[in-house]
């Protein structure tokens, strides 16, 4: 099994459990690929267990945010695999016709300590260099010093040469250079970063999603950014970062709304952690976070449109707890 299958706690959407049935009775030509699809999204949108089979606890619900820890977005490539070639857990849930799925969770609600947990991968993370838990977009949130202070994991469970999306909630202090609030190692340059930056080009500063067309540190650089308005430092602000690997394509959405793309032209995987607060360049931590980050996520998959708005409206409104 595969370092991103073989993680402890890892859970699955009940419809991988129907996709592997399906792979196992494809050799037989009475079984329909399309009832097996349709059977796997009616029990997808219903089950209350987990791939374990333990039943699903309130903690598995959605918290920040009511949009489904499982969702079942995505269409049909039952006929893309190649029975010659062993099956990849990626490959599993594209059968499963269940991605995007939400891989990892890092809600950082805690109040204390120096390890915080993924709600859905079980990939734990640890906080380094003095970063402190405090008041959050929803709950508490990892605040940090923009000097060395970050959150990493020792490995992220997902393809980062396939679709992905990457989420979070960010409150930036100050406008200082090139700082990056979410990304993923590579060797020698992070595969991703979300963040926001203020140079000569970006005089008011911007906020930023890009990948680097290679893991090197001269690879090229494919932006998607947007110029941002003053009120938004010191203000909390929902930045989701969807690569589309069919397309080459990567999106910047801010509070709901996408408002840049590029084109990338090289894909390839990063075996690095999750870095919550940093990015990497010349093969060293850089670009520290001067401010807060909450209610970060990973997704296998490029979600749509419809569900980025929908997942930022599913959060609650920080100055009237009432309006959902």
């Amino acid at each position: 099994m595969s370092r991103r299958a073989e993680s402890a706690g890892f859970v699955l959407p009940a419809c991988v459990v129907v996709a592997l049935s399906a792979l196992f009775l494809a050799s037989f030509p009475l079984v329909s690929h399309a009832g097996l699809a349709g059977e796997a999204e009616a029990i997808d949108a219903d089950s209350n267990w987990r791939l374990d089979g333990n039943a699903r606890s309130s903690s598995d619900a959605g918290h920040h945010g009511s949009l489904g820890e499982y969702p079942s977005w995505g269409h049909d490539r039952s006929s893309e695999h190649n029975s010659g070639e062993p099956l990849r857990e990626d490959d599993i849930l594209l059968h499963a016709d269940c991605t995007p799925t939400l891989v990892h969770e890092m809600r950082l609600d805690e109040t204390g300590g120096t390890t915080t947990a993924d709600s859905v991968g079980g990939r734990t993370g640890t906080l380094h260099n003095g970063a402190q838990f405090g008041a959050g977009r929803i709950g508490n949130a990892i605040h940090l010093d923009g000097m060395n202070d970050h959150v990493s994991t020792a490995e992220a469970d997902l393809r980062f040469d396939r679709s992905f999306t990457v989420a979070a909630w960010v409150r930036i202090n100050e406008r200082s250079g090139k700082t990056t609030a979410v990304s993923v190692d590579g060797a020698h340059t992070s595969k991703f970063r979300l963040g926001h930056v203020r140079d000569n080009q970006n005089r008011l500063g911007t906020w930023y999603f890009e990948m680097a067309e290679s893991d090197s540190e001269s690879a090229t650089i494919t932006k998607a950014a947007s110029s941002p308005l003053e009120s938004e430092v010191n203000t909390w602000v929902h930045l989701v970062g969807v690569y589309d690997a069919d397309t080459g394509e990567l999106w910047l959405y801010i509070n709901g709304t996408r408002h840049g793309d590029g084109t990338l032209q090289n894909a390839w995987d990063a075996d690095g952690g999750l870095q919550i607060g940093r990015g990497k360049s010349e093969g060293t931590p850089a670009e520290f976070w001067p401010g807060a980050v909450d209610d970060v996520r990973l997704y296998t998959g490029a979600l749509t449109a419809d569900h980025i708005e929908t997942l930022f409206r599913s959060y609650r409104d920080s100055e009237n707890p009432s309006v959902p």
